[in-house]
């Protein structure tokens, strides 16, 4: 009971300082940020820097976070989108929604990515290929989408981006919410046109789509995304 308890309060621990990053991080100019794509440089390339830069930032003892958001989140945003994910703020989101995700899958009974990379002595190396296989055993009963077309990452949308990524990825990864259809494909749309924030579910349960403005933050919106998806799970 003891050592549940500790899991319990390290996980909460790690899921507030998450968040708390997301919502404080991003304070500078988008002209000051670090990395800058090029605009012809593909979603796919662009997309790898971050996965190799979530596994560096772990001296390469996490290869499972890398290769989850590799493999189990998609991404459709512009470069500038790439940008900012880019950026050491952006990749402590990324990573901290990697890790969320993962929490998710272990109380969903998918896999204790942690444990598996972590066995034999932590040969982590060597268990790559197991923690793989895992994460590609989960296709078909969890995913996570994040569409942000048409909307310009300067400064301070970025920042409102980074919150309610962090956000989602402390839901999924705390609350032990499980969908009622049994599997998840989650889908979290940044729109510019959006004025409130808002779930739809499909009718098997199993789809769902969080909406959150761009433009403009919301009251109480981690509020209303909280109770859209619960009315969706258990």
């Amino acid at each position: 009971m003891m050592t549940t308890m500790t899991t319990m309060t390290t996980r909460t621990a790690t899921m507030g300082l998450l968040l708390g990053i997301a919502a404080t991080c991003i304070t500078v100019s988008h002209d000051s940020f670090a990395a800058v794509p090029a605009a012809n440089v593909s979603p796919a390339a662009q997309k790898q820097e971050v996965v190799a830069r979530i596994l560096e930032d772990g001296s390469g003892n996490n290869y499972w976070q890398s290769y989850l958001f590799d493999s189990a989140i998609s991404f459709d945003i512009p470069a500038d989108g790439w940008t900012a994910l880019q950026t050491p703020s952006g990749i402590t989101v990324a990573s901290g929604l990697a890790l969320s995700l993962g929490y998710y899958a272990k109380e969903q009974g998918l896999g204790d990515l942690e444990k598996i990379e972590s066995a034999n002595n932590n040969d982590r190396k060597a268990n790559r290929p197991r923690v793989k296989a895992a994460v590609d055993g989960m296709k078909g009963k969890f995913s996570f989408s994040v569409r942000g077309q048409g909307v310009k990452y300067d400064s301070a949308t970025t920042a409102l981006f980074f919150r309610y990524l962090g956000f989602m990825g402390e839901f999924l990864g705390s609350r032990h919410w499980t969908p009622k259809g049994g599997s998840a494909a989650v889908t979290f749309v940044f729109s510019p046109t959006a004025k409130d924030a808002s779930v739809s579910i499909s009718p098997d349960n199993k789809t769902f789509t969080v909406t959150a403005p761009a433009n403009d933050e919301p009251s109480e919106w981690d509020s209303k995304i909280s109770k859209g998806l619960i009315r969706g799970g258990t």
